[in-house]
């Protein structure tokens, strides 16, 4: 019996939720208080993404290179974190598809096989790949990541669809841990679930994954395939699937997944 089978999916900051306008309104609340002009929201989605120092850096200094003054750096990065602590939430929404995303995830953890249980690997504080990064010594969250896919007998990728294909955040997780000496897709059993508002289902960033992930190696479950189409109406208010239709394509999906890692494991 299976009792590891672990889904890749993301924590909401920055990943399912888009938090650039509270970071906008932190950063302008900092630099009020500095007496320096306001940043505009659509640069400061550019300037985000590699923790919260380089954020503050390049908001002082207006450009991507973050060449701060250390002292105004030092004087800007407290009235940062109160400002941001206020602001958390207050503007953020979650971006299309993160809900149906989660919600086909959940069902997916009700729905799977006796002797099988779903375990949730967090990318959400994964850097930005940078070779650089890497060259300097493995970043711990990205270690953390790539023990738990070569502990699970498989991996389940559910993902909503961004502009027609894989979300930046999950495309990272992959390019990092794929960078790795051993890396973990190698020879791992993986099934793919998407959700998307529109009728599609997310069936464009399931074929993008597969060309991404076969190139790793990965055995990558050929069939059942499930796209779950204008998701908003499959699920209630408490993101719990009610479409019985999708529950049956969800559970003989995991059920084939089952075999597909007891045959794979024969290989």
């Amino acid at each position: 019996m299976f009792e590891n089978v672990t889904a890749l999916f993301f924590d909401l900051d920055g990943t399912l939720v888009d938090s650039v306008p509270d970071l906008t309104a932190a950063v302008n609340v900092m630099l009020r208080q500095l007496g320096l002009p306001a940043r505009e929201e659509a640069q400061v989605r550019t300037w985000v993404g590699n923790g919260m120092d380089n954020l503050i850096r390049r908001a002082l200094a207006n450009d991507m290179a973050g060449q701060a003054d250390p002292d105004l750096f030092a004087r800007a990065r407290p009235l940062y974190k109160v400002a941001y602590a206020d602001h958390i939430s207050v503007y953020s929404e979650l971006y299309p598809g993160a809900r149906e995303g989660l919600a086909a995830l959940r069902a997916a953890g009700e729905l799977m096989p006796q002797g099988m249980k779903l375990e949730i690997a967090d990318i959400a504080d994964l850097p930005m790949f940078n070779q650089d990064v890497l060259d300097a010594g493995v970043p711990a969250p990205v270690a953390r990541l790539k023990a738990q896919i070569a502990a699970a007998d498989g991996v389940l990728v559910a993902s909503p669809e961004y502009n027609f294909s894989v979300t930046a955040p999950l495309k990272n997780a992959i390019d990092w841990v794929s960078r790795l000496p051993d890396q973990p897709f190698q020879h791992k059993p993986v099934a793919l679930l998407s959700a998307s508002i529109g009728p599609l289902g997310g069936a464009r960033v399931q074929y993008d994954l597969r060309k991404i992930l076969v190139q790793l190696w990965a055995y990558v479950l050929p069939r059942p395939e499930v796209f779950i189409g204008m998701a908003a109406t499959k699920f209630d208010a408490d993101g719990r699937l009610t479409d019985e239709t999708t529950r049956k394509f969800i559970g003989d999906l995991l059920t084939g997944f089952r075999d597909w890692i007891a045959r794979t494991a024969r290989k």
